[in-house]
C-alpha cells in the first residue's frame, strides 16, 4: 500500500500532468508493455515509418501522417478519469510525479524463497510547445532476486537491468538516474543529450545495440529526411569488470560511436546499414578521451582506425525489415565482429558434407544473426498479436583481446543478454485493449559455458586472446547450458505519463546445466512505474 507521503506526491503529479499536451519531441517510453501500440502502428506500409531506432519520438508518429491522439495515446485510466481535462493547452508545462515499485515474487521448486522490488523516486518532466522536452528520473531501490538472477547478480556485480549496486543489506542497494534534453532543431532534425540506453532493431532482442546494459551518457543526432532517417550516437561507457570498487569514479572509461542508415527502399521494405566502434579511454601511450577522429557523423570507422593506426573494437550489421501486408512484419540482423569468406566456406562445405575438411570453425569468424516476425490485429482481432524470433551468435563475438575494449558496458552486454556462443528461440502471445495488457511467453536457449581452464567463448568479458584453438569452434560449444521459460503477465496501465501499472504473472523456468536438471516456478505481481525493460528470460 502506497504511503500517505506517496498519494500526495501522486495527486501532485496528476494535478500538473493531467492534461499536459505531447510535445514533439518527447520519448516514448521504452518499455515493452508500453511500446505495443506503437509498435503495431509503424508495422504499417509507409515510406516514412522506421521502427528500428528507439526510444521512439512522438514526432516520429507525426511525420508518417497518423492522428496520434486517436490512434497511440492510451487513454487515462484511473485515477487520470478524476480530472477534466482543459479546453486550452498551453506552451509549455512542467510536471512532477513519483517513481514507484513496490513487487513480490515466491519460487518454488528445487529451491523456495520470496523476493522483492522496492524502489522510491520521483521524476519530472518539462515540455515547451512541439519544440524541447527534457526529463529526469531518480530513483533508489533494494531488491531482493530470484535464486537464479542471484547469482548472476553477485558474479558479475551489477542488476539484471545493468545497475551496479553499491551495498548489500538485506537486499542489494542501488540508484537509478536517468533522463534527456531532447530538441527537434527544424522539421528533419532531434538533438538529444541523455543518460539512458538506446535500441536498434525490430525484434525483442537486438544483436546491434541493445537495452541490455544499464544507464550511459549519450548523445544523439537523428535526420529524418524524405524516406531517410539517419542516426548518430556518441557514448560514454564503464567498464568494472577489473575493480572491485563500488564508486564510478575508479571505474574504466570506454567510448564508442555508433552510425546507423535506415532507408525505405519501398513501403513495404526497410534496409538498414550499422557500424560501431568501441575504444579504451587511456592507453599504454596516451590520455585518448574521447577521440576526435571519431567525432565525424559521416564517416567510416575502418578507414579511420587504419590512419590512425589503431585496434579499436568496430562492428558492422544489417537490419532488414519487410512489410508483406499492414500488420505483418519479416524482420532480421546480422551483425560481423570479424570475419574471413574462405574460412566462412570451409565451414559451410563442412556443413554439406562432414569430415570434408581438414579445419573449420576458425575463431576468429565472430558473427551473430537474427530472424523473426510479428503480427498485428491477428485474425482481425484488434489488440491481439503473435511474435517469434530466433537468435544466434558465434563464440568470441563482441570480445575483443583487450575486454576493457568489449561491446559492453559495466559488466553487461550492449547487445544480446547472453553476450555470444549461444542459439535462443522466443515466443510471444500479446493482447492489449483499452489499459490492459496480457503476454504468454515462451523461450529456449542453448549456450555454451566456459571453465576455469578453457575459454569457450560465450563471455564477452574474457580476452579471446586466451582461446585454446585456432580453428574447431562451433556455437554452443562448452559446458552445456539449455534453460527453458514458459509464463504468462497481466498488467493494467494506471498512469501513461510514468507507466505506472499493477501487475502479475506466472512464469516456470527449467534449466538443465551439464545434465544437473532444475525446475522453478514463479508467482510475481506489484505496483510498478516501468520506464525500461528487464529481461529475467535468461
Amino acid at each position: 500500500m502506497l504511503s500517505l507521503f506517496y498519494r500526495c506526491l501522486l495527486g501532485v503529479g496528476f494535478y500538473f500532468m493531467a492534461n499536459i499536451c505531447y510535445s514533439q519531441s518527447k520519448q516514448v517510453l521504452q518499455n515493452i508493455d508500453f511500446e505495443y501500440r506503437y509498435q503495431a502502428a509503424l508495422s504499417v506500409k509507409n515510406v516514412k515509418a522506421h521502427d528500428a531506432v528507439r526510444p521512439y519520438l512522438y514526432s516520429d508518429f507525426k511525420q508518417t501522417g497518423w492522428v496520434a491522439d486517436s490512434v497511440l495515446y492510451y487513454a487515462p485510466g484511473f485515477p487520470m478519469n478524476k480530472f477534466e481535462k482543459d479546453k486550452e493547452k498551453p506552451n509549455g508545462r512542467l510536471g512532477f510525479f513519483p517513481l514507484v515499485n513496490v513487487g513480490g515474487g515466491f519460487e518454488s521448486g528445487d529451491s523456495s524463497r520470496s523476493y522483492s522490488d522496492l524502489g522510491i523516486g520521483l521524476s519530472a518532466l518539462f515540455q515547451w510547445k512541439n519544440t524541447i522536452s527534457a526529463r529526469i528520473n531518480f530513483s533508489g531501490h533494494r531488491d531482493n532476486y530470484a535464486s537464479y538472477l542471484e547469482r548472476q547478480v553477485m558474479i558479475k556485480g551489477r542488476t539484471p537491468d545493468g545497475h551496479v549496486w553499491h551495498t548489500y543489506n538485506n537486499g542489494y542497494n542501488y540508484t537509478n538516474l536517468n533522463g534527456y534534453l531532447s530538441w527537434n532543431a527544424g522539421k528533419y532534425f532531434n538533438l538529444q543529450l541523455g543518460r539512458g540506453k538506446n535500441f536498434i532493431g525490430s525484434g525483442y532482442r537486438s544483436l546491434l545495440l541493445s537495452d541490455n546494459a544499464g544507464n550511459y551518457n549519450y548523445g544523439r543526432i537523428m535526420a529524418s529526411i524524405w524516406r531517410i532517417k539517419y542516426v548518430v550516437i556518441y557514448a560514454h561507457q564503464k567498464d568494472i569488470n577489473n575493480t572491485d570498487s563500488r564508486q564510478a569514479g575508479q571505474w574504466k572509461n570506454k567510448y564508442s560511436t555508433t552510425h546507423y542508415l535506415s532507408w525505405n527502399l519501398a513501403k513495404w521494405l526497410n534496409v538498414g546499414i550499422f557500424e560501431s566502434v568501441v575504444w579504451k579511454a587511456k592507453d599504454t601511450l596516451l590520455n585518448r578521451g574521447y577521440d576526435v577522429n571519431y567525432l565525424n557523423p559521416i564517416i567510416f570507422f575502418r578507414p579511420v582506425e587504419y590512419s590512425t593506426g589503431s585496434s579499436d573494437n568496430s562492428l558492422l550489421g544489417l537490419n532488414l525489415s519487410i512489410k508483406p501486408v499492414n500488420g505483418f512484419q519479416i524482420y532480421s540482423q546480422f551483425i560481423l565482429d570479424e570475419f574471413l569468406l574462405d574460412e566462412f566456406m570451409k565451414d559451410v562445405k563442412e556443413t554439406l558434407k562432414p569430415g570434408s575438411q581438414p579445419e573449420y570453425g576458425w575463431w576468429a569468424n565472430k558473427y551473430g544473426g537474427q530472424f523473426g516476425f510479428k503480427v498485428y490485429n491477428l485474425f482481425g482481432a484488434k489488440g491481439l498479436g503473435i511474435q517469434s524470433e530466433y537468435n544466434f551468435s558465434r563464440p568470441f563475438t563482441y570480445s575483443h583481446g583487450d575486454p576493457l575494449q568489449n561491446y559492453g558496458h559495466q559488466n553487461s552486454s550492449l547487445a544480446h543478454p547472453l553476450g555470444a556462443n549461444f542459439n535462443e528461440v522466443i515466443g510471444f502471445v500479446n493482447y492489449e485493449r483499452k489499459n490492459w495488457f496480457f503476454q504468454l511467453h515462451l523461450s529456449w536457449y542453448n549456450q555454451g559455458l566456459s571453465t576455469d581452464s578453457v575459454n569457450y567463448g560465450e563471455d564477452i568479458y574474457r580476452s579471446y586472446n586466451t582461446r585454446q584453438n585456432e580453428y574447431g569452434h562451433v556455437t554452443g560449444q562448452g559446458v552445456q547450458n539449455d534453460v527453458i521459460h514458459a509464463g504468462g503477465r497481466l498488467s493494467y496501465l494506471i498512469y501513461p505519463e510514468n507507466n505506472l501499472r499493477v501487475y502479475t504473472g506466472l512464469r516456470n523456468r527449467w534449466q538443465n546445466l551439464a545434465n544437473q536438471k532444475s525446475s522453478t516456478l514463479f508467482f510475481e505481481f506489484g505496483i510498478s512505474t516501468s520506464l525500461f525493460n528487464r529481461y529475467v528470460d535468461i
